[in-house]
């Protein structure tokens, strides 16, 4: 055991979680990466087998014995769907996090230069703004049709970015309603500027005033990764960021985008009054929009985060159901993750892409007019593999709707 870094908590914790599992086997319809292998090794219990084993000291830690904790895209199905409550994200986030303490879990350099960039949002808006225009290029589509596949599947997760500049302040119109704290998270600036900006519109029209705080990462992707104890202190410093803000006092909502995010923000909502853009929008009385009638074909993507996470699916068909004449086409791919998973789409992208392949499959079938995902990784991940297709934020969707959108 003294191979692995982890503390009489820690092991207690892993140890007592593992213990729950009982192998029943009713996670392995609902699990990705057991459904593409087939394979016991890559199912929650097989995980759940092995963390046991590497604890004892049954199984030496090695690359190819830690690989299937690799290939864990922490959907969240298994734990939606297991009788005893397995805490199996935990169970993963705290032997990744001992593995990279110990030394024994090498990461790719394309992980180690995204945990780096997400503390820097003035950087990742610099590169995404680069990487934006050339993907507009007419050398990008050029070069896509030449390159040999592996590399094309790296060269279309190029993202396209905006170039607009949020403010920090936007002052409602008309009566007031209250203010509201918008977070721009570590992405906003560079990858989400226009559904930030579509929110703002929404908010404003409304009566809301909203407040962007600078970006500020909350340390979601590096919790997935291995670095808990860096993991916390940006968590830490967010929280910093919203108390200088009076968001404990002042403020009707905190509200964020990322769906993915939620882990982490979910362990400050007894301090502050945090919600999803979704949540937020779907509970709130949208007459005041006057949103007009919209006869688009829209495919809905539910993402993981959405079903598992904040539990909160139904609630986009009922935000959009608000706009008259739409239409909308549920995936049934949506059972399944779409392979974005965090960091994983960047990692392992020929993976990613087989687990991308059933939601392309199906939207070509489909033929909408446009998809909507309230998930940025996601939304990225199929865009690079839908590139001819818009794919939205439910709230953008919602300002086409306006009267002057029209």
């Amino acid at each position: 055991m003294s191979r692995i870094a982890l503390n009489t908590k820690q092991r207690q914790q892993l140890l007592a979680g593992s213990d729950r599992c009982v192998l029943c086997g009713l996670c392995l319809p609902y699990c990705p990466t057991y459904q593409r292998s087939r394979c016991e090794g890559e199912s929650p219990r097989g995980r759940v087998t092995l963390i046991q084993a590497l604890l004892s000291g049954q199984i030496e830690v090695s690359s190819a014995a830690i690989k299937p904790l690799d290939n864990c895209l922490l959907c969240g199905n298994c734990e939606a769907f297991c009788p005893s409550q397995v805490p199996y994200a935990m169970l993963l986030d705290t032997l990744r996090s001992a593995l990279v303490r110990s030394g024994k879990k090498s990461r790719p350099w394309l992980l180690r230069g995204l945990l780096a960039g997400v503390r820097q949002p003035r950087v990742m808006q610099r590169l995404a703004r680069w990487g934006g225009r050339y993907r507009r290029s007419a050398v990008y589509q050029w070069l896509q049709v030449r390159l040999p596949s592996a590399i094309a599947l790296r060269h279309q997760q190029i993202p396209v970015a905006g170039e607009a500049v949020l403010q920090a302040n936007y002052p409602a119109i008309g009566a007031s309603g209250g203010r509201v704290v918008l977070l721009r998270g570590c992405m906003g600036d560079a990858f989400e500027q226009q559904t930030l900006h579509d929110s703002v519109t929404l908010l404003t029209r409304l009566g809301r005033q909203v407040i962007l705080p600078p970006a500020q990462c909350c340390g979601a992707l590096h919790q997935h990764n291995g670095e808990a104890a860096q993991a916390a202190q940006m968590l830490a410093a967010l929280r910093q960021q919203l108390v200088v803000e009076g968001a404990a006092q002042k403020i009707e909502s905190v509200l964020y985008s990322v769906g993915g995010c939620h882990g982490q923000y979910r362990q400050l909502q007894h301090e502050f009054p945090l919600q999803d853009l979704i949540s937020y929008f779907a509970n709130i009385d949208l007459a005041p929009l006057k949103l007009q009638p919209t006869a688009l074909r829209v495919a809905v993507h539910e993402p993981c985060s959405s079903r598992n996470l904040l539990k909160n699916s139904l609630l986009i068909y009922r935000l959009l159901a608000q706009i008259p004449a739409i239409t909308l086409l549920p995936l049934s791919a949506s059972r399944y993750c779409c392979g974005a998973a965090g960091s994983f789409m960047l990692t392992d992208p020929q993976a990613a892409a087989l687990y991308r392949a059933p939601y392309i499959e199906e939207i070509q079938q489909l033929a909408p007019d446009l998809v909507v995902t309230p998930n940025l990784g996601c939304q990225l991940h199929l865009y690079a593999g839908l590139s001819h297709l818009p794919v939205l934020h439910p709230v953008s969707l919602l300002c086409r709707a306006l009267p002057d959108a029209q």
